[in-house]
């Protein structure tokens, strides 16, 4: 009688433990369907902001992105000027919902806004334009910093930056005009090392893109450096 107790509580016991971990699995996959669901709505989101800015820029007249595109080489001749608030104030009357630009890179499939301030809302939306660095103007000497978070649960923003090669072509567009750049190196990093790729290089006309590596880790950042090779209007 006994014996037949402790086969039947045994029994029991494992049948328990089949439904606890059927449940778990079933927990497990509808967090997943969901964070994909997340994930391929935000994707979405993000495209249509970018697709928004050509649109509201193909609207505008021709006198205000003129106005725009001067302001950016004033930006660029007064970083370290309190003089440089001014002209972030021109672009920033001038730009959709704070995005200065997108960022498109075929080879990983990339296409992102891009926001002149940089805020935890930016940054969860897109890539951000370093303050004290240039914007792209097609001038020399000038470096321009986007950054971009790794990792994110519910968004996709520089989690393929690792899979940029040297030679990659990356697309900056600012106003009506698309930046061309060609991918020159690619680099892992000490935060204390980060400082010697954010200055201007002589003769060159740089963009660079840095985020943090490995995703969920953070404990040193990816930069990608590339240099411009062409500039078409539309």
């Amino acid at each position: 009688m006994i014996g037949r107790k402790r086969k039947e509580q045994k029994r029991k016991g494992s049948l328990a433990i089949q439904v606890i971990y059927t449940v778990c699995i079933a927990a497990g996959l509808i967090i997943l369907l969901v964070l994909f669901a997340v994930r391929f709505f935000n994707a979405t989101h993000i495209k249509e902001e970018a697709d928004a800015y050509g649109g509201y820029i193909h609207r505008i007249s021709q006198t205000s992105v003129e106005k725009g595109m001067e302001a950016v080489k004033q930006y660029n001749n007064t970083i370290g000027d309190p003089r440089q608030e001014k002209y972030e104030g021109i672009i920033a009357d001038l730009i959709p919902e704070g995005i200065v630009g997108t960022l498109k890179v075929p080879s990983i499939g990339m296409y992102i806004p891009v926001y002149l301030k940089m805020g935890n809302r930016e940054l969860g939306q897109g890539a951000c334009h370093m303050a004290g660095t240039s914007l792209p103007s097609g001038f020399p000497d000038t470096c321009c910093i986007l950054l971009g978070h790794s990792g994110l649960s519910y968004m996709q923003i520089f989690d393929n930056l690792p899979d940029i090669k040297v030679g990659d072509r990356i697309e900056f567009v600012l106003f009506e005009t698309t930046y061309i750049y060609k991918t020159t190196e690619t680099k892992v990093v000490k935060p204390e090392q980060l400082n010697a790729y954010l200055q201007p290089e002589t003769g060159r006309t740089i963009l660079r893109l840095v985020t943090c590596t490995p995703p969920g880790v953070n404990s040193y950042r990816l930069v990608v450096t590339a240099d411009l090779v062409d500039t078409q209007k539309k």
